[in-house]
């Protein structure tokens, strides 16, 4: 009997127990993982299985060392020790609190699949802690708050007298009735990336931020929507028809009247229209990094589309980004296609001849052009009914 193949694709394999019986049955085994858990009876094991492995971090631990999984944000605090040795993973942000040296480095390893934050005085107890994101430091005297910050009245009655703030992301005062000067008395310091405001009263706020912090100032006749928004009523009546947009704004759908009623338009990031409103916008004089003119009806990071009459004049055509495979209806003619379809990234495009090469001058970055058989045809030809493939988080073996 032919012998099958085995591939594993998991965040933590855990392989100290591994029945060799179980694993003979396999030709060949490959393992693909973040962490691998091993001891010297079970690496014996694995090298006579002829097991290939891949693994970002291999720890040689003791079969009753706990291997703990957290999906989503997680905080390490002073008072949780877990046992000697766990291994950690975290698919999501960590917080490290202030004290939690032991806490961290009772762990033999800790693999943070996000973003990690912790006072300057953890940073010598992370040599055991893999980070695939961005690590985020600040000074033991701050206290830590939420990644974004919006000064108000709140706020500053809460504010402690010679307080210091961490603010991971963005401190916003958006709100002209707000007295800052009763924040600016309390001599209250920020540490944060970047702070808006209106650049009529930066000024008065300067004392509140170290030199580092990147100062984005506002029209002082907009007002500021602190995030990415979608141009709508619902956005004029929030703000007002002079708007200042920290982020991207999104310019699609029909939003003649929307225009009409702005006076005017400041966005920090870009400006995704559809090619009926690009004119618009333009003709107001907004400003913007970048005008992005994309089709009403666009796809994007999708396994697989297929595009049909319908869907192409539904409105002004259709966008695919970032797809795996593009199929093109048999009935849609090859002008419309040239017309009325844009690609980017695509992996296949099945179709017929005629209606393959038309899409080629219209697509970038295209794998390869397929008809309907020879697609069927290259689908059977990968099914591989001897390889078992397992995808999880975790795996034991």
């Amino acid at each position: 009997m032919e012998k099958k193949r085995l591939e594993i694709n998991c965040a933590t394999c855990d392989a100290r127990n591994i029945n060799e019986e179980s694993y003979a049955k396999y030709d060949k085994i490959e393992i693909n993982t973040a962490v691998m858990l091993i001891d010297d009876r079970s690496r014996e094991v694995l090298s006579r299985l002829g097991a290939e492995i891949h693994a970002a971090k291999t720890l040689s631990t003791k079969d009753d060392v706990p291997v703990v999984e957290i999906n989503g944000p997680h905080k390490i605090t002073a008072a949780a020790l877990p046992k000697k040795g766990t291994v950690l993973t975290v698919n999501g942000g960590v917080e490290i609190e202030k004290g939690a040296n032991r806490t961290v480095e009772m762990y033999s390893y800790i693999d943070v699949n996000g973003n990690l934050e912790c006072p300057e005085s953890i940073v010598s107890s992370l040599a055991n802690v893999n980070v695939n994101g961005c690590i985020g430091t600040y000074p033991d005297d701050y206290t830590k708050l939420h990644s974004k910050l919006t000064i108000d009245d709140m706020f500053i009655a809460r504010a402690a007298r010679d307080g210091k703030y961490y603010v991971g992301g963005t401190v916003s005062l958006t709100d002209r009735t707000v007295d800052v000067s009763r924040l600016t008395q309390k001599k209250v310091k920020f540490k944060t990336k970047r702070f808006i405001t209106h650049e009529d009263r930066v000024d008065e706020c300067l004392s509140m931020f170290d030199y580092d912090t990147e100062i984005i100032p506002a029209p002082s006749d907009c007002a500021i929507a602190n995030g990415s928004a979608n141009l709508n009523v619902d956005l004029l009546d929030e703000y007002g028809t002079r708007l200042f947009v920290f982020g991207n704004l999104d310019a699609r759908g029909n939003i003649a009247d929307v225009i009409s009623r702005l006076e005017k338009l400041v966005v920090t990031g870009k400006i995704t229209v559809t090619h009926e409103n690009a004119a618009a916008i333009r003709s107001l004089g907004a400003k913007y990094k970048k005008l992005e003119i994309v089709r009403e009806m666009t796809f994007t990071n999708v396994g697989n589309v297929r595009v049909t009459n319908e869907m192409l004049h539904a409105s002004d055509g259709v966008a695919v980004q970032n797809c795996a495979v593009l199929t093109i209806d048999e009935d849609v003619n090859a002008e419309d296609i040239k017309n009325l379809l844009e690609g980017t990234n695509v992996g296949y495009i099945v179709g017929s001849k005629e209606q393959t090469a038309v899409a080629q001058s219209v697509c970038k970055n295209i794998g390869a052009v397929m008809t309907p058989e020879e697609y069927a045809e290259y689908k059977n030809s990968k099914k591989d009914d001897n390889t078992v493939e397992i995808d999880t988080a975790e795996y034991v073996m």
